[in-house]
């Protein structure tokens, strides 16, 4: 953390972002009480952003279409903002909090935090169940998800596809889908 924004009690500018660092300087890090943890929430006025990005990212910028938005993603370089930009680009500011706070970064932590009804289940979408049991059933497609007694399952439908597997094994799916061709 460096020098505290005037007029913001939890503000201050950031020294360095470093992203990721090895078990060794974590552990120095937070020994010194001078870091803080990322949470990965960040929030930017767009023109700030651009220009920052082209300062520090240029290859970000190369080929993007703001008129064809899911071809231009699909064809960005597979990096995090965190290297491309984060560990670049100066002045950053940071607001310590205190707050609750889970990375929704697979299907089981959607379940865990979501809210569930008498069967232990999360449902939401179109769907057709009989004696679901602890399980989450998301459809975000236009045809039905049917189950019959299901119990312990993930089940995610999309247009792109479903995603079918017991509870705990979301995170496995995830780096198989890594494998698949972009349309998917």
């Amino acid at each position: 953390v460096g020098t505290k924004i005037q007029g913001f009690p939890t503000g201050c500018l950031s020294k360095r972002f470093v992203e990721k660092p090895n078990r060794k300087k974590a552990v120095h890090y937070l020994k010194t009480k001078h870091f803080l943890w990322n949470g990965g929430i960040f929030t930017w006025r767009a023109g700030v952003f651009f220009d920052s990005v082209k300062q520090y990212a240029p290859n970000l910028l190369r080929g993007f279409d703001v008129r064809q938005i899911a071809k231009s993603y699909n064809a960005l370089p597979k990096v995090s903002i965190d290297l491309a930009l984060l560990e670049k680009a100066k002045p950053i500011a940071v607001v310590k909090t205190r707050m609750d706070w889970c990375d929704m970064g697979s299907w089981d932590m959607f379940f865990d935090k979501g809210h569930h009804d008498a069967g232990g289940n999360l449902i939401q979408g179109l769907s057709q169940h009989k004696d679901p049991n602890g399980s989450l059933l998301i459809n975000y497609a236009n045809n039905p998800l049917i189950t019959l007694g299901v119990s312990g399952l993930i089940i995610v439908q999309t247009a792109r596809g479903t995603l079918i597997c017991r509870r705990g094994y979301s995170e496995e799916a995830a780096r198989l889908c890594q494998h698949l061709p972009n349309q998917f």
